[in-house]
């Protein structure tokens, strides 16, 4: 054999030896894809007092925490993004829910307590009757500043209260976005409402509970949450994913952080109309946990 069908051979040898370990890693691969799923299906069969939510609480997570160990980038790295879009998909359906709508667990009735607090104004005035189509029967409270607006639903003096949240102008309105953090307020409605100088105001009608109330479809559905700036390589996954289980994005700002101005956050709204909402929130928790719901909330035109 001449030197060169020498090298032939071990250059074909070498091909063969890699496709070999390739087909070894891809059956280990799937191995552990299988063992992972098949001790979850385990621990979610096994939990006492499973409820549709177990998704979407810090229950599930810790569980998450608990499989992965100090090892928790295991889970992106075993799963392509479209088997991870699926896998949210599979679990969604194993707690009982659909493919479209709003799942039980994030349906809301209203409350008794239909008080209404926000700052007089002409513009504010008019988004109360456009909400006042949605909330039966609501009475209203005046406040002073907003701050107390947002304090009077902190501390369940009232359900409700209006706050400007852009306008066409400015966008995203810094201050009030930073208001809803700090009291833990949760988007229930908006509308748009023209100014005189020929602009217009989005209003939110926001409350302490996260989900939704059954409205008449001709009200659109939107989702939003949001995602810190430092998990931007999460951003583009999350993004196909919505895209995936039928929620596409129609904006995304920057928002900056309350305690600290150089870092900033995601608000991302997806149209909900027709979305696989409880997909979305099992994805979500899996893939970016440190999102968090700003709203569930219907547009009143």
């Amino acid at each position: 054999m001449t030197d060169k069908e020498k090298d032939r051979e071990a250059a074909a040898r070498r091909v063969l030896d890699t496709l070999n370990a390739i087909d070894v890693s891809a059956l280990r691969l799937r191995e552990r894809k299988q063992g992972w799923l098949w001790e979850l299906g385990r621990v979610i069969s096994e939990k006492e007092g499973f409820t549709p939510d177990f998704f979407v609480s810090d229950a599930f997570r810790q569980t998450c925490d608990s499989f992965f160990g100090s090892k928790k980038e295991n889970f992106p790295a075993l799963f392509s993004l479209d088997e991870k879009v699926e896998l949210s998909r599979i679990l969604a359906r194993c707690a009982g829910h659909g493919d479209k709508g709003i799942p039980s667990y994030l349906r809301l009735s209203f409350p008794e307590n239909r008080r209404v607090s926000y700052l007089k104004s002409a513009a504010a005035d008019t988004a109360f009757r456009r909400f006042s189509r949605a909330l039966p029967d609501p009475s209203v409270e005046y406040e002073s500043s907003f701050s107390a607006v947002c304090e009077s639903v902190y501390d369940g003096t009232s359900s409700f209260c209006i706050l400007p949240v852009a306008n066409s102008g400015e966008g995203t309105l810094g201050g009030f976005r930073k208001l809803i953090e700090k009291y833990e307020l949760k988007l229930a409605f908006s509308c748009t409402v023209p100014s005189p100088d020929e602009t217009e105001t989005e209003f939110a009608l926001c409350q302490k509970a996260f989900g939704a109330y059954s409205l008449p479809e001709s009200n659109p559905v939107r989702f939003r949450f949001s995602l810190p700036a430092t998990e931007s390589s999460d951003l583009a996954d999350v993004l196909y994913a919505l895209g995936r289980l039928n929620a596409p994005v129609g904006k995304i700002d920057s928002v900056p952080l309350p305690y600290a101005e150089r870092d900033f956050t995601y608000d991302v709204t997806a149209e909900a109309d027709h979305a696989d909402l409880s997909a979305i929130c099992v994805f979500l928790s899996l893939c970016a946990p440190r999102f968090t719901p700003i709203g569930l909330y219907s547009v009143i035109k």
